[in-house]
């Protein structure tokens, strides 16, 4: 009987630790190899002998990306991904087995002329070259032929169904499909009607599909056909360079999605839509014809447009309840209807709640009642975005402005506040928290706090275990406390504080703020929440800004707290216990 490898008794997270330190030393080792690069894959190549554990980790870190590229004229002459393919064969037969995702390059000419399906027929593409594949992403770039000729349309479709069938014989397992748009603005002979019939196809092969389009690209002009098994749909064309590039308009492409995801909306369990206006919004959930349109399936629902489309945002007249089992809804950007039809028969389902609040959102919700302290039960989650001047006259005092905000979802245990920034109302505010005592993380990313605002929201919420936001400061100090006995007043005032605080995550570090001051807000809290271990910082000097905590517990402030202060410390950081008094 075979002896069982030691390293396969070692915990997966021990494995991964241990390739990690293979990867750094290998790229010291080999310098100009990159992580991502071929002849960095094939230096790890030996990992994959180890034993069972090792291989599977070295395939989730290295492969399972693998980038097919296809540029036509100079394939034979591209030393990347071809050289990669046919190296991984000689050492390791099955390598590109091991894909989960596969992206490809693709050019409209050798698209169209037949170029990029002979490029596939080629080894190491040869029959079910990527079992394990479940994702494909395309991305058109404009290369063209100086001596290009447009072949004749037969011709295109007849190499744009070869190409889908040859895809579908390399990676049968494919449920997801990503395109990410042309970026040729000159179109090419019948372009829209080949992009049109090889997106058809291609989004045939899939549950899950995924258009995108950034400020460099411009979009293709997406298919209006009948395409009804999809679960999940990702469609962004909201810049507007589509206008100057395409013989297409916004409305046109947005009109193209919102019959999308109709075809689709038995099925769609999740879609986002990025457009340019809201113009036709009301498609979305009323047909061509006036029909009305559910999707009973749709636990997601994102939706993302610019500032400019206040006069579009109308009330919808349906007698269906479009969304029944909506989990989670995020608008980027104004509220897309005039009423509450994204709210309508969700109340018990709706579990995270992402927006930006301007005025006439606001005021739908309060003119439609949306929110009440008994709806939403299960809403946990909150996110609000504020802009700037937040309907500062539709409230008496500051307390109520503040007071609105925690109305919607009074039971929600994580809440985000964005835009406090510019309210000067704010601070004063904050003993309005102590009616919503089931908080449990709040999140301020553009909001700094002071070490007395940070003890008075923990004091007035019992339950209050983390709090994100920029760098702390320990504000004013009392009148009768100096620096040096600050934490002795702040022990004898607040003793065990609250035993729930355990994490204060910094969510960026200003520089118009002294770091020494960050780090005594926090040493100054953890000496009052005695399971407060985590100070974190996102930054990414997280170890130098480990290495100040550590240095500021060794100054004669905090060294007589010295022993319970390093719990805020890794392993690595732990001082020495000849380096800690305690009196």
């Amino acid at each position: 009987m075979p002896h069982l490898s030691p390293f396969q008794l070692l915990p997966f997270h021990i494995v991964e630790r241990i390739v990690d330190h293979l990867v750094a030393s290998n790229r010291l080792l080999a310098e100009g190899i990159t992580a991502d690069s071929a002849e960095h894959k094939i230096l790890l190549l030996p990992l994959l002998w180890v034993c069972r554990n090792f291989r599977d980790v070295s395939c989730l870190k290295f492969y399972r990306s693998n980038t097919v590229k296809v540029k036509d004229d100079d394939y034979e002459k591209d030393v990347g991904q071809y050289w990669w393919s046919k190296r991984l064969k000689k050492f390791y037969p099955s390598m590109h087995h091991l894909a989960r995702e596969i992206h490809i390059l693709l050019s409209k000419s050798g698209f169209y002329t037949g170029k990029t399906l002979e490029a596939f027929s080629r080894a190491p593409f040869d029959g079910c070259a990527f079992p394990q594949a479940r994702k494909l992403i395309f991305t058109f770039y404009p290369y063209r032929e100086p001596d290009y000729v447009a072949p004749e349309a037969a011709e295109v479709d007849a190499n744009i169904r070869a190409f889908v069938q040859r895809i579908k014989q390399m990676a049968p397992m494919v449920c997801e499909i990503e395109v990410v748009g042309t970026s040729n603005p000159v179109t090419l002979p019948a372009d829209t009607q080949h992009m049109n019939g090889f997106l058809s196809q291609v989004f045939q092969l899939a549950t899950r599909v995924v258009y995108k389009v950034s400020e460099h690209n411009v979009p293709l002009e997406l298919p209006a056909v009948s395409i009804s098994h999809l679960v999940h749909i990702d469609m962004d064309v909201s810049v507007d360079t589509i206008v100057a590039h395409t013989q297409t308009t916004p409305q046109a492409q947005q009109n193209a999605t919102m019959h999308l995801a109709r075809q689709n909306a038995m099925t769609l369990q999740s879609l986002s839509i990025g457009t340019y206006t809201w113009e036709n919004i009301s498609g979305l959930v009323k047909g061509a014809n006036g029909d009305d349109v559910a999707y009973p399936q749709l636990r997601v629902l994102k939706l993302k447009s610019g500032w400019g489309n206040y006069g579009h945002r109308r009330p919808v007249i349906t007698n269906v309840v479009p969304f029944p089992q909506l989990c989670h809804l995020h608008i980027a950007g104004p509220f897309p209807f005039g009423d509450d039809i994204l709210f309508r028969g969700n109340a018990d389902t709706l579990k995270c709640l992402d927006i930006i609040l301007d005025r006439d959102m606001a005021n739908m919700l309060k003119r439609h009642s949306v929110f009440t302290s008994i709806s939403h039960p299960r809403l946990r989650c909150v996110k609000i975005e504020l802009p700037l001047g937040y309907v500062q006259d539709d409230f008496a005092t500051d307390e109520t402005r503040l007071q609105y905000l925690l109305e919607i979802a009074p039971a929600a245990t994580m809440r985000e506040i964005k835009g406090l920034n510019s309210c000067t109302w704010f601070h004063s505010s904050l003993p309005v928290f102590g009616d919503y005592t089931n908080l449990q993380v709040l999140v301020l990313p553009d909001t700094r706090l002071t070490l007395w605002d940070a003890i008075t929201l923990i004091e007035l919420l019992p339950l209050l275990s983390e709090i994100q936001n920029p760098s702390p400061v320990v504000g004013p100090l009392p009148a009768e406390v100096t620096t040096d006995t600050l934490p002795e007043y702040v022990v004898s005032k607040y003793v065990s504080l609250s035993k729930s605080f355990r994490c204060w995550r910094i969510t960026y570090e200003d520089k118009w703020v002294s770091r020494g001051d960050t780090i005594s807000c926090v040493l100054l809290l953890a000496l009052v929440c005695p399971n407060f271990d985590h100070a974190i910082t996102s930054s990414s000097n997280s170890d130098l800004f480990m290495a100040h905590i550590k240095k500021a517990i060794s100054t004669d402030m905090f060294l007589p707290y010295a022993s319970s202060l390093q719990r805020l410390l890794p392993s690595k950081l732990i001082l020495e216990i000849s380096d800690v008094k305690t009196i």
